[in-house]
């Protein structure tokens, strides 16, 4: 089940439970969005590289560690693209208000985890099973009516917020169950004949 997205007091280690999401301000105005094993080892990383030009860590947030880690760090990163004045190496922002990407954050989806407990699903299982059955829905309502082009992979990750990765799994998905047919320079389109029950 999917919960609201913790942020953590201290600053954690490594966790067998999987990946944790971080975001960090520095003094210098720019936030810094990541994905990491082990948030204390980053930190002291940043730290000893940084130190020497009198840049430091201002304020930080760090999810717990879970199995959609990418696709919420994917999530964040569109978040920070839309409100940075400036953008370098593709998740250092200046420009960017921390206050509210933690707010932002803080209502990711994950599922928490315990030792022992089943493995999580591949990191974007959860996600892209979701947006697949958002455009499920829109073909059977008629919002994407037979013969009519859906969203492509772009579409679908600006839409979503998510990596073109898990945009291709969607539509890999609605491929594999007949839902939709693929012409090569035209586009993805829904599927002429729905696909036989049974």
């Amino acid at each position: 089940m999917a919960v609201r997205q913790p942020t953590l007091p201290k600053l954690p280690r490594r966790s067998p439970l999987g990946s944790y999401v971080y975001a960090l301000k520095f003094n210098v105005g720019i936030v810094k969005v990541g994905l990491t094993g082990s948030p204390s080892q980053r930190i002291r990383s940043y730290v000893t590289y940084l130190l020497p030009f009198g840049i430091s860590i201002e304020d930080r947030w760090f999810s717990e560690p879970h199995g959609q880690a990418e696709d919420n760090e994917a999530m964040l990163l569109s978040f920070c693209r839309a409100r940075a004045s400036e953008v370098t190496n593709r998740e250092y922002f200046a420009g960017v208000d921390f206050g509210e990407l933690k707010d932002f954050a803080s209502t990711l989806p994950y599922v928490a985890l315990a030792v022992g407990s089943p493995a999580p699903p591949p990191p974007s299982q959860v996600v892209w099973r979701q947006i697949a059955a958002v455009i499920v829905q829109r073909i059977e309502d008629g919002t994407y009516p037979a013969g009519s082009r859906v969203p492509s992979v772009v579409e679908i990750s600006a839409e979503f917020e998510v990596a073109a990765s898990t945009a291709q799994k969607v539509l890999g998905y609605l491929k594999t169950e007949g839902l939709v047919r693929a012409e090569v320079g035209l586009g993805t389109f829904v599927a002429d004949q729905p696909p036989a029950e049974g």
